[in-house]
């Protein structure tokens, strides 16, 4: 019983110090968007707009949370622009998946494999 407590403090320790770190990434994420990537409503965006507004699609999409005035995607673009965003957005998809199974789902697993295993800690 006291590996699986100790276990699950070690898992709870890690996943906050992994909400830190993924706080902090969103945030530096959030003010780069601000500086560099900035979506104005009345522009016409390229292809390159659309490369860039994709990689910054996240930081961008939790401005727009927080003020829905803030786009994530631009309201007037080209067919190029659209590609190359649904381009940079779908080859996020895995990273984002594997960045989550690592940072919260791992410390959570390890937790229990240590708690089951027959040694002591």
């Amino acid at each position: 019983m006291s590996k699986l407590i100790v276990a699950i403090f070690a898992a709870l320790y890690q996943l906050m110090r992994n909400l830190v770190v993924v706080g902090l990434a969103v945030g530096i994420g959030i003010l780069f968007a601000k500086w560099f990537c900035n979506i104005d409503s009345e522009d016409t965006y390229s292809w390159i707009s659309g490369i860039w507004h994709g990689i910054f699609v996240v930081p961008n999409y939790v401005r727009h949370t927080m003020d829905s005035v803030i786009l994530y995607k631009a309201a007037d673009y080209s067919t190029m622009y659209n590609i190359f965003w649904w381009i940079i957005v779908v080859l996020q998809i895995p990273t984002f998946i594997t960045f989550i199974v690592k940072l919260f789902v791992e410390p959570i697993a390890a937790a229990f494999y240590v708690a089951s295993n027959d040694q002591e800690l």
